[in-house]
């Protein structure tokens, strides 16, 4: 699995440099959807290349309820996407509503740019994460061990990306946007502690919550966060403007970080307890 996280590593720091080169007009869009879909395609080819050639899967046609269980198993996962969908990408969409289309770009260009940086880890907790769910059923102390040392490095090296876009918002904004996007910087400032929130909440949600069964809690919790991020999102740009937009990005990803934080605390005598088969 570490080949695997090395190589999403490598082909997501295509992404930036491919918009750099090949964007360079406002009516680039499609560009800008290839630059980021094309490293990703290629990097599920090598995936696939990887794993075949080391045997790590017995390739045979899927029975029908074999396919309802995956789907069963997996379902927590997928219906979390949808409650994190309601506080990040609709968050642009009302912008757009309730502003002009300049205070989008100023705001999707910060939000890009913090994305960009916290996607270079997303692929090491991608790989990590099976591994947990399988130790956390089999070896629970090798699991804890796991999660102790994987995630005092993730989270170090995420606030080391967030101080990193805090100092250096100006210069960010001034290359990535130009002489315009000075409001970029402003928002990159308050969405600049995302990389080291959002690790937290993805290591006690993803990474200890979901192996340890507590799918119904974990979703419950986005569920919260969605439906915090619809109430107060529109006051706070009629207030703020799209500062405000960023500001409730940030209060949204805290409030799912510290109410895992809390329910993990509470079951603590579980998760280090529980004896495992």
């Amino acid at each position: 699995m570490r080949e695997l996280a090395l190589t999403q590593i490598c082909i997501r720091t295509f992404t930036i440099p491919l918009i750099f080169i090949f964007v360079t007009q406002p009516n680039h869009g499609p560009r800008v959807i290839a630059a980021n879909a094309i490293p990703m395609l290629i990097g599920g080819i090598i995936s696939i290349f990887w794993i075949k050639k080391n045997n790590l899967v017995i390739w045979r046609r899927p029975r029908i309820y074999e396919i309802k269980a995956e789907f069963k198993e997996s379902g927590a996962i997928f219906l979390s996407r949808i409650f994190i969908i309601l506080y990040t990408t609709l968050t642009p969409t009302i912008i757009g509503v309730m502003t002009n289309a300049t205070a989008v770009g100023q705001y999707v260009l910060a939000d890009k740019v913090r994305n960009a940086a916290q996607s270079l880890l997303a692929s090491i907790s991608q790989a990590i994460f099976p591994r947990l769910s399988y130790l956390f059923k089999h070896d629970r102390k090798s699991a804890l061990h796991l999660i102790k040392y994987s995630g005092t490095v993730l989270l170090f090296i995420s606030i080391c990306i967030s101080i990193f876009l805090f100092i250096f918002s100006d210069k960010i904004a001034l290359i990535m946007g130009g002489n315009g996007f000075d409001t970029a910087a402003s928002i990159l400032r308050w969405l600049s502690p995302l990389p080291s929130v959002i690790m937290i909440s993805n290591i006690l949600g993803v990474q200890i919550m979901l192996p340890n069964a507590m799918d119904k809690t974990f979703n419950k919790i986005l569920a919260c966060a969605g439906m915090l991020s619809l109430i107060s999102i529109t006051p706070s740009i009629y207030y703020y403007g799209v500062q405000g937009a960023a500001f409730t990005t940030l209060t949204v990803e805290i409030f799912v970080s510290s109410s895992m934080a809390i329910l993990l605390f509470q079951c603590r005598k579980e998760i280090l307890c529980t004896q495992t088969g």
